[in-house]
């Protein structure tokens, strides 16, 4: 079984709407950016990413939404803590009880606060880039690590 792992490299924090930036890559290549409320970002770390194919209200809606490829909630598992974290759809940190939002572009306001624009398109890469990897679970295991630089260094997760 080989390990996919995906990096959530964060890099600034917005205190005027509790914002905390990020870029995600996938095999050291850029795929988007990712915003988290300040108040429940996910602590730095490794966790196993899977489908969650539940029949849940977001389950429902992405499925309605995205009928040709939707095939389950992109789960971010295992989080002390922390429980039902999906990688979703949104541009503001009121869109998010505490997930990650994916977005093609940051925003950084004049105010100090900071979105991410073009979610929609963002996912849909993201979705598009790891859906065979989290479908065939015999051949791959996937992974996201989460953190600042220092911490990437330290634990080397770029190799």
């Amino acid at each position: 079984m080989r390990d996919i792992n995906l990096i959530q490299l964060r890099y600034t924090t917005h205190s005027t709407n509790k914002a905390v930036l990020s870029t995600l890559h996938l095999r050291q290549k850029f795929v988007c950016y990712m915003l988290e409320r300040e108040d429940v970002i996910i602590s730095p770390g490794r966790f196993k990413i899977t489908l969650q194919k539940a029949d849940t209200v977001l389950n429902r809606k992405y499925y309605e939404r995205f009928p040709n490829f939707h095939q389950g909630m992109i789960w971010i598992r295992r989080i002390p803590r922390r429980r039902n974290v999906y990688m979703h759809i949104g541009n503001e940190p009121k869109h998010s009880k505490g997930c990650p939002l994916t977005g093609t572009y940051p925003v950084h306001l004049a105010d100090g606060s900071a979105k991410v624009v073009s979610s929609t398109d963002a996912y849909k890469r993201l979705y598009g880039l790891l859906l065979p990897y989290l479908v065939d679970t015999e051949e791959y295991s996937v992974y996201i690590t989460v953190g600042g630089m220092i911490e990437m260094i330290k634990w080397e997760a770029w190799k």
